[in-house]
């Protein structure tokens, strides 16, 4: 869920529907946290780049839930259910951009022996434009 779409009208919070659960850097031990900008973990001397957060995301999730365990991050992806919706803040207004929503919704259906690719899998998405849900899309 983009968190942007669901802001109130006179600007006083937010309305987010049931079941909505933050990935928002700060809030979650699933918030992304890497940002546009920040130098580079990999590159001395470079920043990252808008495109590169994802990536380097991925490689992240992947390491704290697989390699080190990290008790937070396998916490909060153990918490997740099914009918929950994942919000956050990465997407523009206008719902352009990348999300990290993506990426933990993949890791968390094969966290759960879930399909991951083929039947009843998540569609891959890319442009960060729709609503992120545990269920597949039919």
């Amino acid at each position: 869920i983009n968190r942007w779409w669901y802001a109130r009208r006179d600007k006083s919070g937010f309305d987010f529907p049931p079941n909505t659960v933050s990935i928002m850097r700060g809030d979650s031990a699933l918030g992304n946290p890497f940002r546009v900008g920040d130098p580079h973990p990999h590159r001395p001397g470079e920043v990252i780049a808008g495109d590169e957060c994802i990536g380097l995301y991925r490689q992240w999730l992947h390491y704290m839930l697989h390699v080190e365990r990290h008790r937070g991050v396998v916490a909060a992806m153990n918490r997740l259910r099914p009918f929950d919706h994942l919000m956050c803040a990465c997407l523009r207004p206008d719902g352009s951009g990348l999300c990290h929503g993506q990426v933990v919704l993949r890791a968390w259906r094969h966290w759960n022996n879930r399909p991951v690719d083929g039947p009843g899998a998540l569609p891959k998405v890319e442009d960060g434009k729709h609503g992120a849900s545990l269920q597949p899309v039919e």
